[in-house]
């Protein structure tokens, strides 16, 4: 089985994405497009209300100063005198010329108010019809962006058969113009025309993989798993060979993961392949004991003669340093699967400190720490807090991270803030765009 190069892997990764129906781009149009649609309906609703209310208090304004100058007119009519053996023995106090009075004093005022309110009305319809519009003309270019989008998914659908039957007939030139409209770099146009247009170097061993993987009544988590328990047996193992049930143990632990999170972890599999051509003949580890591991001399097991017991008092020795593999074992990472070459490096760092306080970062986040048995040099990275925070910041989950934490090994602080950055300025929402297109 060829191994691909991980760059390889991640920009196959993209563009087999980009030929189905989970596109990211698309999934973000559809996103879009229930946004668009939610406030097209919200705003069509206040849009009615706000019409029925300025009907009513235009009405109000209408009513008030017709029956008003009405009211006036009759008021002017009336002499109070000639009521007036009725109004006192009635006791009645009817001043036709206060009522007067009253009606100019207040109800100017009373009208200004129904006017003000239609006004203000008015100004919120102005508005509410603007983001109305706005929802409309959205949804209007998100089904041409559809379309557009659709159209180049079937030319690159077209260019991928023809590759890989190896009939490509396409100039590079188009093949870069294509992917562009995909937003990718330079870099990137150029390398998915040389996948393409020489298939044999990468893209045949890719498509073979991926179709085992979708065809062979296997979800995502189970090649997963079944890659890693080839590739490394669990330190677990060194420490007691007890437990057998550890590979099980993370099969149940990972059994969430769908087949929808497929696009997402594949460069973790990637990175298993080619561990497991690099280790095909050869043990990680020696089937015995912890001793047998190429640490440090001081830690070589040094192996006793027996001897007779006596009744000499024996003079206890001094503690050993904690090793890095005992530090494990406290800080339970010692029955998780790591890949003989990363823990070899991390061992030879020998730095306990940030070992630990990583361990202490990740369990601070929730993340599960066998998130770090294909990825073990993430405990020897002294910006893993700041990095765990500016994703999150982002609005991507916990498990965002865990289902791809070599966006963590990808970029320092600074690139991973630049790259971030410069999603914005595309114009994409970073909490939308999956974190492997990074």
């Amino acid at each position: 089985m060829k191994v691909l190069p991980n760059e390889t892997s991640a920009l196959l990764d993209k563009l087999y994405n980009l030929r189905g129906e989970d596109s990211y781009i698309l999934v973000e149009m559809e996103k879009e497009r229930q946004v668009a649609e939610e406030t097209k309906e919200k705003t069509t609703k206040e849009k009615q209300e706000l019409q029925d209310k300025i009907t009513t208090l235009t009405n109000e304004e209408t009513l008030l100063a017709e029956q008003g100058a009405h009211l006036r007119d009759v008021l002017s009519g009336i002499n109070p005198d000639d009521f007036k053996v009725v109004l006192e023995k009635l006791n009645i106090d009817f001043d036709p010329e206060a009522l007067k009075n009253k009606i100019d004093e207040t109800l100017p005022g009373r009208i200004e108010e129904v006017v003000s309110a239609a006004k203000e009305a008015e100004n919120e319809l102005i508005t509410i019809e603007e983001e109305m519009n706005g929802a409309i003309t959205k949804i209007d270019e998100l089904a041409v962006r559809r379309e557009t989008e659709l159209a180049n998914q079937e030319k690159l659908n077209e260019y991928f058969e023809l590759a890989l039957s190896g009939n490509i007939n396409i100039t590079r030139e188009a093949i870069t113009s294509l992917v562009s409209q995909f937003n990718f770099n330079e870099e990137e146009q150029r390398e998915a025309a040389k996948l393409m247009m020489f298939p044999e170097d990468a893209l045949y061993e890719y498509d073979k993989q991926y179709q085992d993987a979708q065809n062979h009544g296997k979800s995502i988590s189970d090649v997963l798993i079944e890659a890693k328990e080839s590739v490394a047996k669990p330190i677990g193992d060194i420490f007691s060979e007890a437990d057998s049930s550890i590979a099980e143990n993370i099969k149940e632990e990972k059994a969430d993961v769908s087949d929808e999170d497929i696009k997402k972890i594949s460069d973790e599999i990637s990175d298993i392949l080619k561990k497991l051509e690099e280790n095909e003949d050869k043990p990680l580890f020696d089937d015995v004991k912890l001793d047998n591991l190429p640490i440090e001399e001081k830690e070589e097991k040094v192996i006793e003669e027996e001897k007779p017991v006596t009744n000499e008092v024996k003079i206890e020795d001094e503690p050993a340093e904690e090793s890095m593999m005992d530090l494990f074992k406290r800080l339970g990472l010692s029955e998780i699967m790591f890949v003989e070459s990363e823990l070899s490096d991390l061992i030879a760092l020998d730095d306990k400190k940030i070992v630990e306080k990583n361990v202490g970062i990740l369990n601070k986040h929730g993340i599960n720490l066998d998130v770090v048995s294909d990825n073990v040099n993430i405990l020897s990275d002294p910006e893993l807090d700041e990095k765990i925070s500016l994703i999150l910041e982002t609005g991507k989950t916990v498990d965002d991270i865990y289902f791809n934490p070599s966006v963590i090994k990808k970029y320092d602080y600074q690139g991973l803030k630049d790259a971030i950055e410069l999603l914005k300025e595309n114009g994409l929402d970073p909490k939308k765009v999956p974190l492997m297109a990074f």
